[in-house]
């Protein structure tokens, strides 16, 4: 396990690698009140007052989103967000404030660190991916939620509409706006891992290719890390249940053990720490071609 973890780790280092639910008679109704000071009533509106009624009615949007034939894209992009490096004797030992703490003597290490991080950086950029409305989603499909009793947390605001009288009263839309949270977890790939289900993470195929960019500076001989931060951010057209955004979140905080070698090789045994953010962002095109469009 803790080699496929070492690898998926690693792999993450170098990387860094329609379904219409409303009646015509619905719709006239929406038309005629465009704006209203109360929230809009639906069949489920009432329904969602709990983090895993909010959740499965995230992945029923999926579902109506993939039924529908909507079309999807997806922008992948991969962040380092910092790149610490310290004497392995100092792991874990925290200064006054409860910060890493570093030692001086690696000031200039940590400035060619950048060096580093340049490598990394250039297989950083961010690719999209696009199905056009009606094509099969394939592999730009994002991925649902296995079990609602998964989240950790989740909340459901509508929209509100801004105004600049003073004394007016809220404006809702007819959007609804969704965050869906779980809980961390220090092993992806284990068989019962619910992030590894849910948020899509580097092909560790690439390690080898990836990791030979670093030779000339360290070795790396293990590594642990945190997957936190782990959420989903929606937004859907809450009366025809038209889902419009899903951006998929996942910060992970790595620890790598590592010697250096070549220019680094005087400074012995050093732990690595970094801060690499994923994120998956996809946005739903529910626009019919072949539907003309009434000027």
């Amino acid at each position: 396990m803790k080699k496929i973890i070492a690898a998926s780790v690693a792999v993450l280092l170098a990387v860094v690698t329609v379904f219409f639910s409303g009646c015509d008679a619905l719709i006239s109704t929406i038309q005629a009140e465009e704006a209203t000071t109360l929230p809009f009533s639906t069949s489920r509106t009432e329904d969602l007052d709990s983090k895993q009624k909010i959740a499965a009615y995230y992945a029923q949007l999926l579902t109506l989103a993939k039924e529908g034939h909507a079309g999807v894209s997806r922008e992948t992009r991969y962040e380092i967000n910092d790149l610490n490096i310290v004497p392995r004797a100092l792991e874990g030992v925290t200064d006054e404030n409860g910060n890493q703490q570093s030692d001086p003597a690696l000031d200039v290490l940590n400035a060619a660190a950048e060096e580093v991080r340049s490598f990394i950086a250039r297989a950083v950029e961010s690719s999209t991916e696009s199905v056009a409305f009606g094509e099969d989603w394939g592999d730009v499909a994002p991925n649902t939620i296995p079990d609602p009793e998964s989240v950790l947390d989740a909340s459901l605001v509508m929209g509100e509409e801004t105004t600049e009288e003073e004394g007016q009263p809220v404006v809702y839309t007819n959007f609804y706006y969704g965050d869906i949270s779980f809980r961390p977890e220090n092993y992806p790939l284990a068989s019962n891992s619910v992030i590894a289900q849910v948020f899509p993470f580097p092909d560790e195929t690439v390690i080898s290719e990836e990791m030979a960019k670093m030779d000339d500076y360290f070795v790396f001989d293990s590594y642990s890390a945190v997957f936190e931060e782990n959420t989903i951010s929606f937004s859907s057209e809450r009366i025809l249940d038209q889902i419009d955004y899903a951006n998929y979140t996942s910060v992970i905080r790595v620890t790598a053990h590592a010697r250096g070698v070549g220019k680094l090789a005087d400074y012995g045994d050093l732990t690595v720490y970094f801060t690499l953010r994923c994120a998956n962002n996809y946005t739903f095109d529910w626009v019919d071609p072949s539907v003309p469009v009434d000027e």
